[in-house]
């Protein structure tokens, strides 16, 4: 009896420290309305359209990492990419809060690269 009261208290001890999770909802807009959105690669549908990532109820943070694309419709657009960290493992710091909205502007010129380099041969 004394053992199988250990375990449960040990038990809900663990649930506590390190919490349940939950599915969030968030919706995902464009500028233009109608890009294809994938989450890790997997075809979501397009925007605008609301998608549904896991996290912490105790922190209401990521559970794990997610890659989110908002695929050009265009000609003269760009895709555009948001990575969110998430958090799963206890030694870890927390990650992303779970956002309510994400925003893409497929119009955007992507900046340069750091490590890009314009030379000019003719000279």
């Amino acid at each position: 009896m004394k053992q199988t009261l250990s375990l449960i208290i040990l038990g809900l001890s663990l649930s506590l420290l390190v919490g349940c999770t939950s599915i969030y909802t968030v919706e995902v807009v464009t500028n233009p309305p109608g890009a294809v959105i994938e989450v890790d690669g997997e075809y979501m549908g397009k925007s605008p359209l609301t998608i549904e990532l896991q996290g912490w109820s105790s922190t209401k943070t990521l559970a794990r990492d997610y890659t989110i694309n908002a695929l050009p419709i265009q000609s003269g657009q760009y895709t555009q990419t948001k990575r969110l960290n998430g958090w799963y493992e206890p030694s870890r710091h927390y990650g992303n809060q779970v956002p309510k909205k994400i925003y893409f502007d497929l119009n955007l010129v992507p900046a340069p690269s750091k490590h890009e380099l314009n030379v000019d041969i003719n000279r």
